[in-house]
């Protein structure tokens, strides 16, 4: 979505063709729609997207009455969603 929002006509339009698409050679697809991706900067979006997400989730955790000893593994959890390579 939040490359549609950001994208111009022509990219959005490039974007809605290719996610509607079934091509014979998808490596040719995802290699079009990251490009698009990166020269709309989705990624930099993306990441403070989930670094917030991120902060949201560590503040409601830090909130519940619990010894830190029994929060830990959500915590380490958490830790290792937001620092994981996709």
């Amino acid at each position: 979505l939040t490359a549609l929002s950001k994208a111009s006509p022509n990219q959005r339009a490039q974007l809605l063709d290719l996610f509607s698409s079934t091509p014979d050679n998808s490596d040719e697809k995802v290699r079009k729609v990251t490009e698009l991706y990166n020269s709309l900067s989705i990624r930099n979006d993306v990441e403070h997207d989930i670094a917030s997400l991120h902060d949201t989730a560590i503040h409601a955790l830090n909130s519940i009455r619990q010894p830190q000893e029994r929060k830990a593994t959500l915590l380490d959890i958490a830790n290792k969603l937001l620092n994981r390579n996709i």
